[in-house]
């Protein structure tokens, strides 16, 4: 979980500008009306105007996204454990067939 958080961390202004730059080429018609030229001009935009807090919108929804992995894995190493009692194998064995 920790992982995934630092992985939002550092990915979270670049999903925030991938977003923006997609989202202005909805209905606009010419280049004119574009807000942003690129990547680094909507990051730079994005600070100038919104500051880091408008960097990490949707962050706190993305921690919610990091969780199922951690999740799982705690859920398998549990099952894991259920299934080798059930069969009489060591706690730590594999489940291998």
């Amino acid at each position: 979980m920790i992982s995934g958080a630092m992985t939002l961390c550092i990915t979270n202004p670049l999903w925030v500008t991938k977003t923006r730059l997609m989202l202005q080429y909805d209905g606009v018609v010419n280049a004119s009306q574009r807000q942003y030229k690129g990547m680094f001009d909507t990051l730079l935009k994005i600070y100038k105007y919104e500051g880091v807090r408008g960097l990490y919108k949707g962050f706190i929804p993305g921690l919610f996204g990091t969780s199922h992995g951690a999740l799982q894995f705690m859920a398998y190493e549990l099952l894991k454990l259920k299934y080798n009692q059930h069969t009489n194998r060591l706690p730590e064995a594999q489940l291998v067939r």
